[in-house]
């Protein structure tokens, strides 16, 4: 007759003190035996991964070069049980916001963490490595000295504007909508002008700023 032997539930300390390979096949007894820090249930897993068949399809069609890693990294993406209840874990510690952001920050803080098993999961090909091409200078200028002729015609609708604002087709128009319509006008072209510019922390920023004004 078999009996049931229960043993506690895996956790962290427990499954880093479990015998290794070598351990297990020593002619000591002791050593077989481990020890008593490792003696907890085996870890639950799920044998097999359900993926969207799409999302395999759309990633094999890509040339290799332009191919995302997404579907790589589902696939090889694995986190235990263990794993899970320790974010919960952080979760219930922070308890101060803990439908909304405690979620999120314990996911995180678990990341934060635990960065080499996740890098365990990033694709062979992966990071890419950039290779930094020449621009074609002529068009680059181009198209600044364009955005600069579109800064200064604006600039002078703007004085026109701002000349004629009594009359009545200006008062009909609004002229304080059309002094904010031309400044946006003008932000574009800011923006324009540096788009085309080496790229660097500030002209990133100053982009995004200007653009999106």
């Amino acid at each position: 007759e078999f009996q049931r032997v229960l043993l506690p539930p895996p956790t962290k300390e427990c499954l880093q003190a479990r015998n290794t390979v070598d351990e297990r096949c020593s002619p000591n007894p002791m050593v077989r035996f481990g020890k008593e820090e490792g003696s907890c249930d085996t870890e639950a897993h799920v044998p097999q991964k359900p993926i969207v068949s799409s999302l395999k399809k759309r990633a094999l069609d890509e040339d290799e070069s332009y191919r995302s890693p997404a579907y790589d990294a589902v696939v090889n993406i694995k986190i235990s049980d263990t794993q899970v209840h320790d974010m919960f874990r952080l979760w219930y510690r922070k308890n101060t916001d803990r439908w909304n952001y405690d979620t999120r920050e314990a996911v995180c803080m678990w990341a934060a963490e635990n960065i080499d098993i996740l890098l365990r999961f990033k694709p062979n090909s992966y990071p890419r490595s950039f290779r930094v091409e020449e621009q074609n200078q002529p068009v680059l200028y181009g198209a600044m000295a364009t955005a600069a002729i579109c800064i200064v015609l604006v600039g002078a609708v703007f004085v026109l504007t701002f000349h004629y604002r009594k009359k009545k087709v200006m008062v009909y128009a609004q002229p304080t909508f059309l002094y904010m319509l031309l400044v946006g006008l003008i932000f574009l072209g800011v923006g324009a002008v540096i788009y085309p510019a080496n790229v660097s922390q500030e002209t990133c920023i100053a982009k995004e700023w200007f653009v999106l004004l």
